[in-house]
């Protein structure tokens, strides 16, 4: 009103469709007191989310993963990811550090060792690390020791983190958007919840995986409630982006 009343042409409205969809994570923090999820998945061709060799998909798709990352407040992985896989949860495209999300792991009992070296890796941001009502007090304290903040999350009745409580306590972080790249089983969990809003599939078209078939997590998304906005070729793989249909929000 007051630019009107200046003489200054207004307009309302203008690209609403594509505003509202990048402030989404935004929106859902004030609205459902929870982050934007994006899961991220790298499969082979036959959709086995392990392989014989050590990646699954060449440097074209994991330059492509690691920008996902830098669009992102936090990376979301659970225990057993971060003992097997060892991974840095950084961004680490050229010039795109100070981009990297901040890690978040997940440790119902919180067994992971204080000795890690991912603890000491410096970062922009404090690693969190969520856990459940039994954690040792010992192991509270070194975590705490180390510059790592914990945050306690009750446990649902499989045993697990109750996801949603999780959501409302990353939420509460200022967190609007999270990368889950966690294993099959922290991926299942968040779609059983409904949680997931967004996936990149990131799948190889050459040679064949070896365990754990993330068709059992993410089926084929064809007659289902998930939308395809977009496919990149990445060298060798391919990119497949979904969202979930409006109709199901």
């Amino acid at each position: 009103a007051r630019l009107k009343a200046a003489g200054v042409a207004v307009r309302v409205g203008v690209a609403r469709a594509a505003a509202e969809h990048l402030q989404r994570g935004f929106f859902l923090r004030l609205s459902g007191e929870r982050p934007l999820f994006t899961a991220k998945l790298a499969t082979s061709r036959d959709g086995a989310s392990v392989s014989r060799t050590r990646w699954i998909t060449g440097e074209a798709a994991r330059r492509c993963g690691h920008g996902l990352r830098a669009e992102h407040d936090a990376i979301l992985v659970g225990r057993r990811t971060l003992e097997h896989d060892r991974p840095q949860l950084t961004c680490r495209l050229p010039g795109m550090e100070a981009a990297s999300p901040r890690p978040i792991v997940l440790d119902t009992q919180l067994r992971l060792s204080p000795r890690l070296g991912f603890w000491r890796h410096k970062r922009p941001q404090r690693a969190l690390v969520c856990h459940g009502p039994d954690a040792s007090p010992a192991r509270r304290r070194a975590f705490m020791r180390l510059g790592v903040e914990l945050a306690y999350v009750p446990l649902a009745k499989t045993g697990g983190l109750e996801v949603r409580a999780l959501a409302r306590a990353l939420a509460a972080e200022g967190l609007t958007r999270v990368l889950l790249e966690g294993g099959a089983q922290t991926l299942h969990s968040f779609l059983a919840a409904g949680l997931v809003d967004d996936v990149a599939w990131f799948r190889s078209l050459q040679g064949k995986g070896a365990l754990a078939p993330m068709r059992q997590v993410f089926p084929s998304p064809r007659g289902t409630s998930w939308q395809m906005t977009r496919t990149l070729a990445l060298g060798e793989d391919e990119g497949r982006f979904y969202t979930k249909a409006a109709r199901t929000r």
